[in-house]
């Protein structure tokens, strides 16, 4: 997906398997720019079952490529969406 400087960037969180939507699980959000995470948006969650969390880019972002990984922290579990600032 591509977003603009200054844009929201909405992520949607949700726990899978279902057996797993009571448990509290601990989360890192993370915006990588070449490989390398950018402190400012980088951020621990507590999520149970579902949830969803904004994450303001800044007017003067950098434009290129990005990922945004989402590791759950216990188990080290990871998902990585690439996405792009234009």
């Amino acid at each position: 997906k591509t977003y603009r400087p200054g844009e929201v960037l909405t992520l949607e969180i949700k726990t899978m398997p279902d057996a797993l939507k009571e448990v509290t699980l601990a989360v890192r959000i993370e915006l990588l720019k070449d490989g390398k995470a950018i402190e400012a948006y980088t951020e621990k969650l507590a999520v149970k079952g579902a949830a969803s969390h904004a994450i303001p880019l800044a007017l003067n972002q950098i434009k290129g490529a990005y990922i945004l990984r989402v590791t759950e922290i216990i188990s080290g579990q990871r998902q990585e969406i690439e996405l792009a600032v234009r």
